[in-house]
């Protein structure tokens, strides 16, 4: 079974200087419905990422006609040899996405600093309550 490190993005201010890039090299952008991989912040954030040093990726998913789970997860089956250290980062839809692959693979969540409101224990969240 892979090994899937997901990487939260809590400080968009200067993208190259954070820890985390220097260490994980592959990023996969994921739009939502009805996108695509040219429209929104995307191409500004993959421009950004790659002079940061990434490898980034952003598939086209089948939208919106006769989009299904099962549809997106057989294009993203061509992308999943880059999910050993990768940042996974979904716009919309995109985000429900990601949260299924991480339910289908072992995940190592890490943030910078620790991406949860007043009230939500953010040790029992990243541990799983163990």
């Amino acid at each position: 079974m892979n090994t899937l490190r997901a990487q939260a993005v809590t400080d968009g201010s200067n993208l190259g200087a954070c820890d985390f890039f220097e260490k994980m090299s592959n990023v996969i952008i994921v739009h939502g419905v009805g996108g695509n991989p040219g429209e929104n912040w995307f191409p500004w954030l993959k421009k950004e990422l790659e002079l940061a040093g990434c490898n980034v990726l952003a598939p086209q998913f089948p939208t919106p006609e006769n989009q299904t789970l099962d549809k997106w997860f057989a294009v993203f089956e061509k992308y999943s040899g880059y999910l050993n250290d990768v940042i996974l980062i979904g716009h919309s839809l995109g985000g429900c996405f990601i949260l299924n692959l991480l339910e289908k693979f072992t995940a190592k969540a890490a943030s910078k600093e620790p991406p949860v409101r007043d009230g939500w224990d953010y040790v029992t969240i990243v541990t799983g309550g163990s």
